[in-house]
């Protein structure tokens, strides 16, 4: 029996998985952010590594009994970078692309539901109301599409407004018994402050249930921002993308050790 090409086999349990790890993180993070096109050439350029290899492998196969590693190496290197490249694509739509919204929008401190209007702050992703901010849950409104998309608008005491302009959102919260609004951190009595929406396919459900609000409640709303209600929205910014990394760190190093069987197995 011929000798193992240990060169070979460390080339082969390594490479791959650093494949999977770079081809995640540039699908996840700033990159993908930042320069879209540059990640899709990334895997282009891998996936080019990999069919020349394979090429390599036909041209040179092993006797019988050797592993074949060139071949070996172009499936697991182009698995590797699809599989990052899918990993990555889904933490960067789910969770990353948000926090890089959020980071690029404005923040606003002490925004008087009463005094301020929708369009003025049109960039907001981070608003933290005055004190005495609330929701007023009896305007709870609620818009069944598939979902429940569930709406309350955002108040300053007891004061009627002109315009209704700041509403907080949630999906599938609303009470089943009397409607009332029961998302986010409604419960919280420090709760005052908002997470921009962001999700452009939903807005328009949620839009229709502040429309309904109208209606029903005689009220207006000029121009209408929707928001996740809480207490800290950086922490839970913050709390995503940690979730985010850990995701990718356990994806990393689960590839690393099924990629290791697969060599010691062939």
């Amino acid at each position: 029996r011929k000798r193992l090409n240990v060169v070979a086999i460390l080339l082969n349990a390594l490479i791959p998985s650093m494949a999977f790890a770079m081809s995640g993180w540039a699908f996840s993070f700033s990159t993908h952010y930042e320069q879209p096109m540059l990640t899709w050439l990334l895997l282009v350029l891998a996936l080019l590594i990999s069919m020349i290899s394979y090429v390599l492998g036909r041209c040179n196969r092993q006797v019988a009994g050797q592993p074949m590693w060139y071949t070996f190496f172009a499936i697991s290197f182009a698995l590797a970078s699809l599989l990052g490249a899918a990993l990555g694509d889904y933490l960067f739509h789910s969770t990353m692309e948000a926090a890089f919204n959020f980071q690029s929008m404005s923040s606003y401190p002490a925004v008087d539901p009463a005094k301020q209007k929708g369009q003025e702050i049109m960039d907001a992703g981070r608003v933290y109301f005055s004190s005495g901010s609330k929701l007023d849950l009896s305007k709870s409104m609620s818009f069944h599409n598939f979902d429940e998309y569930c709406v309350a608008p955002i108040v300053h005491g007891d004061i009627e407004l002109a315009s209704y302009d700041f509403w907080a959102v949630g999906t599938n919260c609303c009470d089943q018994r009397d409607g009332l609004f029961r998302c986010g951190e409604y419960a919280n009595i420090h709760a005052r402050s908002g997470l921009r929406y962001m999700d452009q396919e939903r807005q328009q459900h949620f839009m229709a249930a502040v429309k309904q609000a109208e209606a029903a409640f005689g009220l207006k709303a000029k121009h209408p921002l929707l928001f996740t209600w809480l207490q800290d929205p950086l922490a839970m910014i913050n709390t995503k993308v940690a979730s985010a990394w850990h995701f990718y760190y356990v994806g990393v190093g689960t590839f690393f050790f099924t990629n290791l069987f697969g060599v010691i197995v062939a």
